[in-house]
């Protein structure tokens, strides 16, 4: 749904309003964040934790994406585009299209298989590197893993409908803006899933579960604000960088104080929150704009290239957890070594914060490099 919404917005915006739909986006994300989750929550309480709770919240969910799409389909009014170039012409007769799809069939029938089975290969690999505990079966299984993603990358350079779809990387302006905002999002999910573990083993609360949830509030509480003013602020101004620059130096102080402090105290904690939330919400007010101002062909390729700009935020949501994890486990386990470090003493949550404040800084350097926008 996220993907289908980022392709639909472009041809309902005008430029000069970018920055302030960038924001509102960022706002009532924040909002369906809470709703959905306290009505999920209500839902879970009213029915217990059952089959019957797990169903009714599922339900909860199918119901709110049931009236969005009804809202899309009825207000939401798009122009026609007009046809493409090469769809311009005279008719094809039945047995020309007939021929040229079986010759296109033909020509990327082999490619395609290879790319499937290696991308299989790679992905069962990753998923037992993850996983599995593979003792002396690690490097061997990791060089599999490099040598199937190498063989997809090749396979998937002779399927022409497949390259189209990664164009856009052809513009420096969008890689730069696909990687600042890969980054930063990895920052935030190194973060966000082991709140409740940081609660349970560091902070050492009673109700984990309940401190985490109130600190995930207080991020979004943190958030509405600049998403809401960030936004408009970015119109006026003409500058989408410096609020990628401020998110980011907030979120990585934030994640440094927790780094190098531990903090235990939930008071200090909530008030991080918020500060976390600022950066986080002042990012959020422009990514979205930013991505519109470096598209590369708005005109006939404008909801392609926001669905694999789109990717920049759903993979290293899925991606950080899974690496992450196994890191956390191991170095918060006394007795492993790691570069001559001894583990233990929370040395896990250490290496997590860490590793966010790294992205966040790699996402201001990537920024940086976009020249198509101050």
């Amino acid at each position: 749904a996220g993907a289908a919404y980022t392709g639909v917005i472009p041809d309902v915006v005008r430029a000069e309003d970018r920055g302030r739909a960038s924001g509102l986006l960022g706002t009532m994300n924040q909002l369906g964040t809470v709703v959905g989750v306290g009505l999920v929550g209500l839902t879970f309480k009213f029915y217990g934790d059952t089959r019957a709770g797990l169903l009714a919240g599922y339900g909860v969910v199918a119901v709110i994406m049931a009236i969005t799409l009804l809202i899309t389909v009825i207000a939401v009014k798009e122009n026609p585009h007009p046809p493409l170039p090469r769809d311009r012409g005279g008719p094809v007769g039945p047995r020309e299209r007939r021929f040229s799809a079986r010759r296109a069939f033909e020509t990327v029938r082999l490619g395609v298989i290879i790319c499937i089975a290696a991308f299989l290969v790679a992905l069962i690999a990753l998923f037992a590197i993850l996983l599995a505990p593979l003792g002396a079966w690690l490097w061997p299984i990791a060089a599999v893993f490099v040598a199937s993603g190498v063989v997809t990358v090749l396979a998937a350079r002779q399927l022409p409908a497949l390259m189209a779809f990664f164009q856009a990387f052809r513009s420096n302006d969008f890689f730069w803006t696909f990687a600042t905002r890969a980054l930063v999002t990895l920052g935030i999910f190194s973060i966000l899933p082991f709140m409740e573990l940081y609660f349970r083993d560091v902070v050492r609360t009673p109700d984990a579960g309940a401190a985490s949830a109130f600190w995930l509030l207080a991020v979004i509480a943190g958030a509405i604000i600049p998403s809401m003013i960030g936004g408009v602020l970015s119109d006026r101004t003409g500058r989408r960088k410096l609020f990628v620059y401020i998110s980011s130096a907030m979120q990585a102080v934030v994640v440094s104080v927790l780094l190098f402090g531990l903090v235990r105290s939930l008071s200090l904690l909530y008030v991080l929150g918020i500060l976390y939330g600022i950066g986080y919400g002042a990012y959020y007010a422009v990514d979205w704009a930013l991505a519109c101002d470096v598209l590369p062909n708005r005109e006939e390729a404008a909801g392609r290239d926001m669905a694999l700009w789109h990717v920049s935020f759903t993979l290293p949501q899925v991606l950080a957890p899974a690496i992450l994890a196994g890191f956390l486990h191991f170095l918060n386990e006394p007795g492993h070594q790691l570069l001559g470090v001894s583990s233990g003493h929370d040395l896990g949550f250490r290496f997590i914060f860490g590793s966010a404040a790294l992205w966040f800084i790699l996402g201001t350097v990537m920024v940086s490099r976009i020249r198509g926008v101050r």
